[in-house]
C-alpha cells in the first residue's frame, strides 16, 4: 500500500490576520497493493497474484491483465536483480562524485524494475536495445558488475574494453545504449527485420524515453515495423 499526501487548508474567519496552519490529511489508495492466493511452500510451484484495477493508468487504451502467475523463486530472483542494479549504480554514483569516472555517467537508479521485468519476460535469444541509461540492462543481459564498473572507469576489463563508457555498453543479445536521442529506435527495427529475414522465432525489444517520443525517426521506425510486420516491441521508458 502507499499513501498520497493531500494538503487541506482551513479558511480563517474574516477579520483575522493569520491563517490556521496547514493540516495534513492522508489518503490511502489501492493502486500499489496486490492480493495473492495461498502462497505455496515450494519455491517452483506457481501461484496467482491479482493486481488492483488502479495499478495502471491508460488513456483510450486497454489495460494489461490484472492477474499474473509467478513463483517464489522468480520473485526472489527479480528482487535480487533489482537490488544488484541499485547497489551497482550507488557505487557508480560514488565513483563519479570522487571524479574517478570521467565524462558522462547516466545512472538508471529508480528504473531497476523496468529492466528486471523485461528481462524475465523474454529469453536470452531475444534482442534488446535502449537509450543511454543502459547499465541495468547490460547487467541483466549477461554483463557483470566488474565489467560495467570497469567500463565506466575506462579500464580494459570493461564490457566494451573501456572505449564505450556509460552510454555504449554491449553484450550478446544487448545492442547497447545510444548517445543520440532516439537513434536506437530505427536500429531496433533493423534488428527485427534481420530476425524476420532469417526466420528466427525471436523478438526485439526497442526502448526509448520521453525525449525521443517526438523524433522523426521514431515514427518512421513504427511505420516500417507495421508495414513489414516486424517482430519488434517498442516501449517508452520514462525517466
Amino acid at each position: 500500500m502507499f499513501s498520497r499526501v493531500i494538503r487541506a487548508r482551513q479558511v480563517a474567519p474574516l477579520g483575522r490576520k493569520t491563517f490556521v496552519p496547514a493540516v495534513r490529511r492522508t489518503v490511502t489508495t489501492d493502486a500499489a497493493s496486490a492480493h495473492a492466493e495461498a502462497i505455496p511452500a515450494e519455491e517452483d510451484k506457481p501461484f496467482t497474484v491479482k493486481l488492483s484495477d488502479e495499478s495502471f493508468e491508460t488513456y483510450e487504451l486497454d489495460p494489461p491483465p490484472y492477474t499474473l502467475e509467478t513463483t517464489k523463486k522468480e520473485l526472489k530472483q527479480m528482487y535480487h536483480d533489482m537490488v544488484s542494479i541499485r547497489r551497482m549504480e550507488m557505487a557508480a554514483d560514488r565513483l563519479y562524485k570522487e571524479k574517478k569516472i570521467r565524462g558522462f555517467c547516466h545512472l538508471s537508479t529508480g528504473q531497476e524494475a523496468v529492466a528486471a521485468g523485461i528481462e524475465h519476460a523474454i529469453t536470452k535469444e531475444d534482442k534488446l536495445i535502449t537509450a543511454y541509461r543502459c547499465h541495468g540492462f547490460a547487467l541483466l543481459r549477461g554483463g557483470t558488475v566488474k565489467s560495467i564498473i570497469g567500463e565506466l572507469l575506462g579500464r580494459r576489463e570493461g564490457i566494451a574494453y573501456g572505449k564505450g563508457g556509460s552510454m555504449h555498453m554491449f553484450t550478446k543479445g544487448f545492442y547497447g545504449g545510444n548517445g543520440i536521442v532516439g537513434a536506437q529506435v530505427p536500429v531496433g527495427a533493423g534488428l527485427a527485420f534481420a530476425q524476420k529475414y532469417n526466420e528466427e522465432k525471436t523478438t526485439t525489444i526497442t526502448l526509448y524515453g520521453d525525449g525521443a517520443s517526438n523524433q522523426g525517426q521514431v515514427f518512421e521506425a513504427f511505420n516500417m515495423a507495421k508495414l513489414w510486420n516486424l517482430p519488434c516491441i517498442f516501449g517508452c521508458e520514462s525517466c
